[in-house]
């Protein structure tokens, strides 16, 4: 186990010190090909971004119109049953 976990360390280390000291030394096909590399992920991650955020704002619009019905249900069951309108009124927002 320690010795694995040295051996990530050492090899974390290493890569560190090729990406981070010797980018003086890295051509300009390397250079290249990581900007390339890293533009694809960009758009990949906001790609998932937009999806994820698509997906939820349809499930909130499937949300509100499901509470919009069953506050008409509400009023209307409220209606049937002769409450006062005072004691459960659907036009106001709900106390915090």
């Amino acid at each position: 186990m320690l010795l694995s976990a040295l051996f990530v360390a050492a090899v974390l280390m290493a890569q560190y010190a090729i990406v981070r000291l010797q980018s003086g030394v890295m051509s300009d096909e390397l250079r290249t090909w990581l900007a390339s590399a890293q533009a694809d992920e960009q758009r990949k991650q906001e790609l998932y971004l937009r999806q994820s955020l698509d997906a939820m704002a349809a499930r909130l619009g499937q949300m509100q119109a499901q509470l919009q019905r069953l506050d008409g249900l509400g009023a209307r069951l409220a209606k049937l049953s002769g409450m006062k309108p005072n004691e459960f009124s659907f036009d106001l927002a709900p106390a915090r």
